[in-house]
């Protein structure tokens, strides 16, 4: 959604850290605002209109979002490599003992998924009302942010069952190789959730 805070604000004559002091937001948020990286809650859009003394739709223009093919199909076709690697490093009985069999389970979710969305978008094309309504409840605000709750749920509710798994195996003598393992997929997990709120703390 693109917007004209920016253009509205210089004419105002006023810096970003004064439009966040007015509105009661974080400099970061005007910034991200105006570069449209961030599509502002229902509660700040009327706080912007407001101050400006405008309607929001002539602040905010509603812009459709499009659907991109590409990506589902990067994903596929890295699943699919990392598959194929996997099943290589197994038959040469090459390289860390687990690792094929981390390669198959990652490749085989990430293609699985992929292909799955192709499959489906290629399925409902011939149905331009079966279409609209899987797309709506995917862009749908309720089920995005149901989803997203239900993700964070779930992050938290795993580092303490990896915790819990990781001295149990310790407990029972499991061989190093798989406790290790297990290991690196706890970190693993903690380093991606590090790495994208610093992401996301910086884009938005």
């Amino acid at each position: 959604m693109k917007n004209r805070l920016e253009a509205l604000r210089k004419q105002r004559g006023i810096n970003q850290e004064q439009l966040a002091d007015a509105l009661e937001v974080s400099r970061q948020t005007i910034g991200s605002l105006e570069n449209g990286r961030y599509n502002p809650s229902i509660l700040l859009a009327f706080k912007i209109s407001r101050y400006f003394g405008l309607p929001i739709e002539e602040i905010f223009i509603y812009e459709e979002e499009r659907c991109m093919k590409a990506k589902y199909w990067i994903i596929s076709l890295l699943g699919l490599a990392a598959v194929v690697a996997g099943v290589i490093l197994a038959r040469m009985g090459a390289g860390i003992a687990p690792l094929p069999y981390v390669l198959l389970g990652v490749g085989c979710g990430a293609f699985g998924w992929g292909a799955g969305e192709l499959l489906r978008q290629w399925a409902v094309r011939a149905d331009p009302g079966l279409e609209k309504q899987l797309r709506i409840e995917q862009t749908d605000e309720r089920n995005q942010l149901v989803a997203n709750k239900a993700k964070a749920r779930a992050y938290d509710a795993s580092v303490y069952i990896y915790s819990a798994l990781m001295l149990c195996f310790a407990l029972m003598q499991v061989r190093l190789s798989a406790v290790l393992l297990l290991v690196g997929g706890y970190l693993l997990t903690t380093g991606i959730y590090v790495y994208f709120h610093i992401h996301y703390n910086k884009e938005m």
